[in-house]
């Protein structure tokens, strides 16, 4: 209840404010947020009354229940990068790095070889010259940024 009167009061604040606009896709989130802190404390209540029933004292209750939520809060977060890498390899970043490299090694020749075509053939004026050998550069570095990202 606190959590619940606590977001409701928070929300009606910042609506009732002249200054903020709150879209749509805002209150979706903020519900969602409020809706996973509710899932959240639910099961760390649930959790509680079950090790509670399954021990027949308080303190050693409370000291599992203590165990359990640092495990939970400390410990899973900084092992799940390696259980994520053993379940799923990732390339070393030395192998994106030359990858990414390579594309643009590439990418630089490929426009090399459009520009000096380009400068061959053309009977364009130096004006025109300059937007089309821009445009080139541009289309270089687009398609560099863009195969990048694939990687």
């Amino acid at each position: 209840m606190p959590l619940v009167l606590t977001a409701a009061c928070s929300l009606a604040v910042v609506v009732l404010s002249p200054s903020a606009q709150l879209s749509r896709g805002d209150l979706i989130g903020f519900g969602i947020l409020v809706l996973s802190a509710l899932v959240y404390s639910g099961a760390y209540f649930s959790l509680g009354v079950m090790v509670s029933s399954l021990t027949s004292r308080a303190f050693t209750s409370i000291t599992a229940l203590i165990s359990i939520w640092v495990l939970m809060t400390v410990g899973l977060p900084n092992v799940s990068p390696y259980i994520a890498q053993h379940l799923i390899p990732a390339p070393a970043i030395q192998e994106v790095e030359r990858e990414k490299w390579a594309i643009g090694q590439e990418e630089d020749e490929n426009r090399g070889v459009r520009e000096r075509e380009y400068r061959n053939t053309t009977t364009d004026p130096p004006k025109v010259r300059g937007v089309v050998l821009s445009e080139l550069w541009r289309d270089s570095f687009t398609n560099i940024a863009r195969r990048q990202e694939e990687v």
